[in-house]
């Protein structure tokens, strides 16, 4: 194995799409086969559909009901619902899941917004499905745009198709004609325009109310990372579930807790355009010319000098993750990790050459 051998030699993940080969993780099948990694496309309205199904068996009760107003109690908590169909809903917890107008954490608890504009400008999005034109791939595709960049996603009966983009660089009807001309094709139905602020809530959990989904921040979908942020705010909720004395001591450290994971996930989507060798249209050369975060430049330096990557155990993106960016992106280490001066180098050729035979072989195998 020559010092330029490629990494996609390494990545079963990438090969297997490429040719074709999906197949799930089988932990008998060899180390190529065990270590695949993969994700979902889904109908995101069939996913909820049968969630609420699933949970309402369980015993969920849903009442369709529009919010008119709240009652707070002496020491600031929520302490009912007012409903414009006349009735009320009191509880000792609410878990606000109202969208970006966070209804309960802002209109009522007044948690705050951090708004990262500055760093993620896009501000808005415009998507619409169209015909698959063909066998579907077996991976979402993301381009780079003048403004923003778009997605395409392959679901068995149609593709999903959006265009993220900065509402300071171009408007909606050019961001949806640029679209239309990418897709090639007639959309399936209108397509529809999203408005969004890229941040968070400068508190999750504040008295007896607690943020997830787009009540709590939102993260433009480049990683697609809203889901599981929805997922990580449960189990973090569940880690710090309250008495109801809700403790002052508890409540901050749900807080901290998943304000680091969100300024984390934002360092690795700041990444994508900050380091970016783009300057050809006014999009790119603001967010490339823009002082990064304090945190991603601590870790730009750190793999600068090192060529370590820092992630910690339990983030979301690995050390793998970072790498691809980083190195993608054009970054290269001025120095190697010192440890790997430890080892023998025609050693490593031999494990290299062997991980690169055992990918080959298991996307072979699941074709």
């Amino acid at each position: 194995m020559g010092r330029t051998a490629r990494c996609r030699r390494f990545q079963p993940g990438r090969r297997a799409g490429r040719g074709r080969a999906l197949h799930a993780p089988d932990p008998r099948e060899g180390p190529a086969r065990a270590g695949l990694r993969y994700a979902l496309h889904f109908d995101a309205a069939l996913v909820a559909r049968t969630l609420r199904t699933a949970a309402e068996r369980r015993g969920v009760r849903r009442l369709d009901r529009t919010v008119v107003d709240v009652i707070r109690t002496p020491a600031g908590h929520v302490d009912e619902l007012l409903f414009r169909e006349g009735d009320r809903l009191g509880a000792d917890l609410f878990i606000d899941c109202s969208g970006f107008r966070g209804l309960l954490i802002e209109g009522a608890m007044a948690a705050g917004y951090e708004d990262w504009t500055r760093w993620l400008p896009c501000d808005r999005a415009v998507a619409g499905p169209t015909a698959l034109n063909g066998e579907p791939k077996l991976y979402t595709l993301s381009h780079a745009r003048d403004a923003g960049w778009r997605w395409r996603i392959p679901l068995q009966h149609r593709a999903g198709n959006g265009y993220v983009y900065s509402s300071r660089h171009i408007d909606d009807q050019a961001a949806l004609d640029d679209l239309t001309r990418q897709v090639g094709g007639t959309f399936l139905a209108e397509p529809r325009q999203l408005r969004f602020t890229t941040g968070r809530r400068r508190a999750f959990w504040k008295g007896n109310v607690v943020a997830l989904g787009l009540a709590s921040g939102f993260l433009e979908p480049l990683e697609s990372t809203s889901i599981h942020l929805v997922t990580s705010g449960l189990y973090k909720l569940l880690d710090h579930f309250p008495d109801r004395g809700f403790d002052a001591a508890n409540i901050a450290a749900y807080n901290a807790s998943l304000i680091e994971e969100y300024e984390t996930i934002r360092d690795f989507i700041v990444a994508h355009y900050g380091l970016s060798a783009r300057r050809d249209t006014p999009f790119w050369r603001d967010v490339t010319g823009q002082s990064l975060p304090d945190s991603l430049q601590s870790r730009i330096d750190l793999y600068r000098a090192t060529g370590r990557c820092r992630a910690r155990p339990g983030d979301l993106f690995a050390d793998v993750n970072w790498f691809y960016v980083l190195h993608g992106l054009g970054l290269r280490p001025r120095h190697p990790d010192p440890l790997t001066a430890m080892s023998d180098a025609a050693a490593v050729r031999g494990v290299f050459d062997q991980v690169a035979r055992n990918v080959a072989a298991g996307v072979s195998v699941a074709r």
